[in-house]
């Protein structure tokens, strides 16, 4: 007599087996889609500094190359919360102020409000200006500063943008 197997169907140890390789592979998915969100939000908290760190660079390039003078007595060099006072041959924007308050950079145009050059989750923890002079040549106006995001989740993320600019004054 033949006995024919009729049952079809996975047995209990199958189930299992099958089971635990597509967790295996969810798992691993997941950590793969999980780095991929890491690196596009980082990507943007860089994107975001670095569009600061232009805008501050070509705003005080801009008003160093234009300005008459720099006020010594209104700036403050050689420091990591420097300031930098500028004199300007237009009424409405003298003197030009750029200063750090509270980790956040500031211009300040003749009389008018002080201006936020930096973003709300941008912040700016070292600005120093450096005054070069030689004879028979302009003063020249060398500016470090250092960005970088106000909150951190991971420390992985904590990228600090340094910005290394020299400027000339044009007279």
């Amino acid at each position: 007599m033949k006995i024919l197997n009729t049952n079809k169907g996975f047995t209990l140890i199958e189930i299992i087996f099958y089971f635990a390789i597509i967790g295996i592979a969810l798992t691993a998915m997941m950590s793969f889609a999980l780095q991929v969100m890491n690196v596009g939000r980082q990507s943007e908290n860089i994107h975001e500094i670095q569009s600061g760190v232009t805008l501050f660079t070509e705003k005080i390039s801009y008003a160093i190359r234009t300005a008459e003078s720099i006020d010594d007595s209104g700036s403050t060099f050689d420091n990591d919360n420097g300031e930098l006072e500028l004199v300007t041959a237009t009424a409405s924007t003298n003197p030009t102020r750029f200063y750090l308050s509270d980790e956040d950079l500031y211009i300040r145009e003749g009389s008018s409000a002080a201006i936020k050059l930096n973003s709300a989750t941008v912040k700016c923890t070292k600005l120093r200006f450096q005054k070069i002079t030689y004879d028979k040549a302009p003063d020249q106006v060398v500016v470090d500063a250092e960005f970088e995001p106000k909150t951190v989740v991971d420390l992985s993320q904590a990228q600090v943008i340094k910005a290394h600019t020299s400027v000339a004054l044009r007279q």
